[in-house]
């Protein structure tokens, strides 16, 4: 069973896009509603993620590579089958967790025929893929205060300008997810056999495999 799943993220490193509005424009829209620009807004969120990308800051800063991946998985960039396999993946992920804290053999074959019981996610669908992907331990939804990098060195809050992020963000590719479901499924077959001749290998195996699984983001 392969074990590395890899999220590859393709923002552009330089705009197709001119900006074709004047100094006099920009100069507006940086001093328009300061500091009352809604942080939540998909506008302030693609600004934010494309900010941390290009800095580099959200290789070595968690909080930035959640900020990036949730920008990337957005439904304009990353196709709605590519984002089902990751959700997918978690769930069957977060039931080799389940499988392997579980004493009630019942509750491990209901665990393996049906997964575990899913719930709200409490956020936007990019957000819990940045959560799952990254390892961040916040809460969700996330607050997309601007911090470090993504403010300008003026200290002035510039407003996102429509459109403005167009040619910077390019497709989001999932790489592993569809695979490690497939093997998951059969895996899942086997383990539900095992567990009735031999349960504490079944756990053993769940639970070794659990802790093998890697997320990998590469930009």
């Amino acid at each position: 069973m392969k074990d590395k799943l890899e999220l590859h993220l393709t923002p552009s490193k330089q705009s197709n896009s001119p900006d074709r509005r004047g100094k006099s424009s920009r100069r507006s829209a940086s001093t328009k509603k300061k500091g009352r620009i809604d942080s939540n807004s998909p506008s302030e969120q693609k600004y934010i993620g494309i900010r941390q990308y290009h800095s580099d800051n959200w290789k070595r800063d968690n909080k930035g590579k959640f900020r990036t991946v949730s920008m990337a998985t957005k439904g304009e960039y990353l196709g709605s089958g590519d984002a089902k396999e990751i959700l997918l993946t978690k769930g069957n992920i977060d039931t080799l967790y389940e499988l392997a804290k579980t004493r009630d053999i019942k509750k491990s074959e209901m665990l393996l025929r049906f997964g575990v019981k899913k719930t709200s996610m409490g956020s936007t669908r990019n957000e819990a893929i940045a959560k799952f992907a990254t390892g961040w331990t916040g809460k969700l939804p996330h607050n997309f205060k601007r911090y470090g990098v993504e403010v300008a060195k003026n200290k002035r809050v510039a407003e996102p300008r429509p459109n403005s992020s167009q040619g910077k963000v390019g497709t989001t590719t999932v790489s592993g997810a569809k695979e490690f479901n497939k093997d998951y499924k059969a895996f899942a077959k086997s383990l539900l056999k095992l567990f009735k001749l031999d349960k504490g290998k079944a756990k053993k195996l769940a639970k070794g495999l659990s802790k093998k699984v890697n997320i990998t983001v590469k930009g």
